[in-house]
């Protein structure tokens, strides 16, 4: 997985504040300042670090990112010419968790920006195994994810609509679970605590026959991970059942 840069190199906060509010008014400095961090590896590292010591900024980025759909878009179409930033990017959310919930509640509270994201990916499937990657190796990502999704409908009903769509993404979310147990095993427990999810799922799919089709066929491909996610139900319920008297 991709690391973050060299130690202690950052750029100073109140520059960097500069820096988001002229990319806000001005775009195409964003789009100038995206492709220098891809040509010099190096200032994308030090973007990274500087986000991981102030997460604030990355917040205050975010923001500025949602208010502005075109330089979400730039920076979406950046990453999809660049996986490499991409996967340094995941990277350095895995190692700055803090980040990584920024991340989330930032898509939660905007899902047009979630939708953007999994369009992105699935126009570019490098991005897409890399954070299937980034997942299996950081199994708490996952748990959050979904968690989030189980919070906020919309983002759930972005995200089903999202794999209809594409299909192949879904088989390789059910790969990436397969190969991985501890995704299935979370997955289990965020859907008995959520059981909403299920009637979501249902409602989506009596609206969209894709989802139907997707949920169909990609279980019918691993009949082992419903073996496995009704283990972990079952593991669940006897954990929740009272020690019997002895």
């Amino acid at each position: 997985m991709g690391g973050v840069g060299l130690a202690g190199l950052v750029f100073h906060s109140e520059l960097l504040d500069a820096v988001i509010e002229l990319a806000a008014e001005h775009p195409w400095l964003f789009d100038k300042l995206l492709e220098g961090m891809a040509a010099q590896p190096l200032l994308w590292d030090i973007f990274l670090d500087t986000m991981a010591a102030d997460p604030e900024a990355f917040d205050r980025l975010l923001n500025e990112l949602a208010a502005h759909p075109a330089l979400w878009h730039t920076f979406l179409a950046t990453m999809g010419a660049h996986p490499g930033m991409f996967d340094k990017l995941l990277g350095t959310m895995a190692a700055h968790p803090t980040l990584y919930n920024d991340f989330l509640n930032g898509m939660a509270a905007h899902p047009q920006m979630f939708n953007g994201l999994l369009n992105t990916m699935a126009a570019h499937p490098t991005l897409y195994n890399d954070f299937l990657n980034t997942v299996s190796a950081n199994p708490a990502m996952f748990d959050k994810l979904l968690n989030t999704t189980a919070a906020h409908p919309t983002l759930y009903n972005e995200f089903l609509n999202g794999m209809a769509a594409h299909p192949q993404m879904f088989n390789g979310l059910l790969n990436t679970m397969t190969a991985n147990p501890t995704l299935t095993a979370g997955f289990v427990d965020v859907v008995a605590n959520n059981p909403k999810l299920i009637t979501t799922t249902v409602e989506a799919a009596a609206k969209n026959p894709e989802i139907t089709s997707m949920l169909v066929n990609g279980l019918a491909s691993h009949p082992e991970l419903i073996g496995t996610a009704i283990g972990d139900a079952i593991n669940a319920i006897r954990k929740g059942l009272p020690t019997p008297a002895r």
